[in-house]
């Protein structure tokens, strides 16, 4: 456990005959830090949380037409998904703009692809008795700290990628089961910058179709399919990054001869976990090689984050006249949410026999789009 000192001045700015309890009043302010720093992260990530599950849930997208019955095939998928534009917090109605302890030195929310630069929280004890940011008696200067945050790529758009092994196998009655799996998802995601490094990822994904044209032999014998599937996609993953290990390191303030605070952090990281789910439906049409299909559908996508560990403060009365005050810090990551949309695009499938190409894209209603690409063996 790393263990570091926060020396705080809490009598700056308060009478030299204010009681113990009043001290204790302005420590205990440290535990707005938590919620505000999971707000920061929540806003920070959004794009992601938003995205990349669904670049791994268009991905097992392949045409109208289901594999033959006992068929079963392996392959390589890749793709990536754009958006338009990254992120950004305007609404000053923010926890993140109405916080009294807590702020952002340059008075903007940098997110993961916006154009905001590296900045800091800041945090300030505050005097409830008058309403003031605490000052020290010793120079004068305000006893705040603050925690240094990334900043936004700056690259004015939405980027995250996917890869993926995938299988399937022809169960027959027109129906075919696809699946794909990634254990290191994380070699995809770190492609978003270096300040992060991810764990024990993993992600996977299924989906059972139907040819729905196996029941209208005459469509079926003219080229013609029409099919639906239901898919659902997941990811999961352990976080660090600069963000954590700078909030163990920034904890520092300036002191005085009366108290002591005391801090152990214990932070390790965050767990984080996505989950998309969707329905589609295809029309497509052979050619010989070659087959073309469209397909439309809805999706939704959950997000969770989650940090793992804790920071543990201790108000200490040098005189020894109190016992210590503790705080225990978690939550510093504690959100979830949700998002759905609908899509529609067009994919074509290459070569008939063992060896096959496929492409799509698609084109979602909150303005993604997502191109996939892959290669699959049959046997």
């Amino acid at each position: 456990m790393k263990r570091f000192f926060l020396l705080v001045s809490l009598f700056g700015g308060i009478s030299m005959s204010a009681q113990h309890s009043n001290v204790q009043s302005i420590f205990t302010q440290l535990e707005n830090l938590p919620s505000y720093y999971s707000e920061f992260l929540k806003e920070y990530t959004y794009d992601v949380n938003q995205n990349l599950n669904q670049s791994f849930f268009y991905n097992l997208q392949t045409s109208a037409e289901v594999m033959d019955t006992g068929e079963f095939t392996i392959g390589l998928l890749m793709g990536g998904g754009m958006a338009f534009p990254p992120h950004d917090v305007d609404n000053q109605t923010s926890p993140l703009f109405t916080n009294e302890n807590l702020s952002l030195v340059n008075g903007e929310v940098p997110t993961l692809f916006n154009y905001q630069d590296e900045t800091a929280i800041r945090f300030a004890f505050i005097d409830p008795s008058s309403g003031q940011e605490v000052v020290n008696p010793n120079d004068g200067s305000r006893v705040a700290f603050e925690l240094a945050v990334p900043g936004g790529l700056g690259l004015g758009y939405i980027y995250v990628p996917s890869a993926s092994i995938s299988l399937g196998y022809g169960v027959g009655h027109g129906t075919e089961v696809r699946a794909y799996v990634l254990p290191k998802f994380g070699l995809a995601a770190g492609a978003a910058g270096t300040d992060f490094a991810i764990s024990r990822d993993f992600a996977y994904g299924a989906s059972v179709k139907h040819e729905i044209t196996t029941w209208i032999p005459k469509l079926l014998n003219r080229g013609w399919h029409i099919s639906a599937d239901v898919a659902y996609s997941a990811m999961s993953a352990s976080v660090e990054g600069a963000f954590l290990q700078d909030l163990e390191s920034d904890l520092s303030a300036e002191f005085n001869d009366n108290y002591i605070v005391e801090v152990a952090s214990a932070l390790e990281g965050v767990d984080y976990d996505l989950s998309t789910y969707g329905t589609r439906l295809f029309v497509g049409k052979t050619f010989s090689w070659i087959e073309l299909s469209a397909f439309a559908g809805w999706m939704n996508n959950t997000y969770s984050m989650a940090s793992i560990g804790s920071v543990n403060a201790t108000l200490i009365d040098k005189s020894g006249n109190n016992p210590d005050t503790e705080l225990v810090l978690e939550d510093f990551a504690n959100f979830n949410g949700s998002n759905s949309n609908s899509f529609y695009g067009a994919s074509f499938v290459l070569g008939k026999g063992w060896f096959r190409l496929n492409a799509a894209y698609t084109y979602t209603s909150t303005g993604g789009q997502f191109v996939s690409t892959g290669f699959n063996f049959y046997f």
